[in-house]
């Protein structure tokens, strides 16, 4: 029986071969021989079929793998072969068994931040398998759940697997840039950072030689800003409650106005350019807000919001705009433009009313779109005649009419 040293020169080998053509990719993405049961040996593997299909590749991967086999003595042993569909089950085998390519062992650092500034954590390693800080952001949001997470992990065997990251060495530093001395330290590698201060998860990319030329400073980002997930509870309340945008004097809206939109709402993708604005959806709200507003404001499209309780944020309609915060939504021209709809076991829905197409205003290819109020408001890199911000409306009223759905 062959042993695992033996074993793992055998699947280097193999790992080493590459698909034809001018990419040369790696046969395969992961690979790891084992010892089996009662002497069988098995053959990991994971692969991209489209990556064979592009090589023009006809032979499938047992077959490979059983022709490489051909020329090495196995003294008697059977060989079985496994393949994993990595985005569907993880990679099951042992990071230390596993062959991979540099790309799919990046340096990932979880850490948590202690009061007096100290860091502990894990370097892990990522294989890119799944997204893994938004299910830790999402899972382990309140301090103390952050702070359990990263000491179960630090107790955890060297390259066992956690949210499809595997565990490479514990990690203590006086401070955050600190860390950097510990993080591996290849020429042009660099690691992703999840860390926890205080009340929130924030995340960075960082390489040792690019934090040292901007002077030992490490940029954290908000993991919740820019992903979206569960916030503690105490950060939340930091951002703001409902009842503070409201006692900005928003405009309150008739819910039916709402409901009538939803009633006579239509596939968005099908409109041509240039009618959004007129379909019935967007006219019946439009045409409310002009009659309703206190200054009398015409608007022709809108953009919509649903509030998120838990998070205390506005989740725009849009998936492309980032979530909206009380603060934000309370500032001026929007509060200004917007208009608040509650009902009682209906979701909270925001409208921020803008002009049309033809109040847009281009100049050199860039066009400028307005508030209601005619104030500016966000630039478009387009010629007004490829502009139609009111695809967008029609958009939120599906995303309403969705949340009605799902409200408990």
């Amino acid at each position: 029986m062959l042993d695992q040293k033996e074993l793992n020169a055998i699947r280097d080998k193999i790992f080493d071969s590459r698909l034809p053509g001018p990419l040369s990719q790696r046969k395969f993405r992961f690979l790891a021989i084992t010892s089996g049961h009662e002497g069988v040996i098995e053959v990991h593997f994971a692969y991209s079929p489209s990556a064979w299909n592009r090589a023009g590749v006809t032979l499938d991967p047992v077959g490979h793998l059983k022709s490489a086999f051909a020329d090495i003595p196995m003294r008697g042993t059977h060989v079985e072969y496994v393949e994993h569909d990595v985005t569907k089950e993880g990679w099951p085998i042992a990071w230390g068994l596993t062959a991979k390519s540099a790309l799919d062992n990046l340096p990932y650092a979880l850490l948590y931040e202690n009061d007096d500034g100290s860091i502990c954590g894990t370097l892990m390693r990522d294989p890119h398998i799944s997204d893994a800080v938004v299910h830790i952001a999402n899972k382990f949001a309140e301090p103390h759940e952050a702070k359990a997470l990263v000491d179960q992990v630090r107790t955890m065997e060297k390259d066992a697997e956690f949210f499809s990251l595997y565990v490479d060495r514990n990690i203590n530093a006086s401070a955050l840039e600190e860390v950097l001395n510990v993080l591996p330290q290849e020429s042009g590698v660099s690691t992703y950072m999840l860390v926890y201060r205080k009340d929130e998860w924030f995340f960075a990319i960082v390489n040792k030689q690019d934090v040292e030329k901007r002077g030992a400073y490490i940029r954290l980002n908000s993991v919740a800003d820019v992903h979206g997930t569960k916030l503690s509870k105490n950060r939340a309340e930091k951002l703001g409650s409902l009842e503070t945008f409201l006692g900005k004097t928003p405009l309150r809206g008739d819910y039916q106005v709402l409901l009538d939109a939803v009633s006579v709402m239509e596939p968005y993708i099908d409109i041509p350019m240039g009618y959004c604005e007129s379909r019935p959806s967007v006219k019946n709200i439009t045409n409310w807000y002009g009659a309703i507003n206190p200054f009398r404001l015409k608007a022709d499209l809108f953009r919509v919001y649903i509030w998120d309780e838990e998070n205390h944020l506005f989740a725009p309609a849009d998936p492309e705009e980032p979530l909206i915060t009380v603060a934000q939504m309370s500032t001026p021209p929007i509060v200004t433009c917007s208009a608040v709809f509650q009902k009682e076991g209906m979701p909270t829905v925001a409208l921020v009313f803008y002009k049309g197409r033809e109040h847009n205003k281009t100049t050199n290819g860039v066009t400028q779109t307005f508030f209601a109020n005619g104030e500016p408001a966000w630039e478009i890199g387009l010629e007004n005649e490829a502009v139609d911000e009111a695809y967008y409306s029609l958009m939120g009223i599906h995303k309403v009419a969705e949340a009605i759905k799902t409200q408990p």
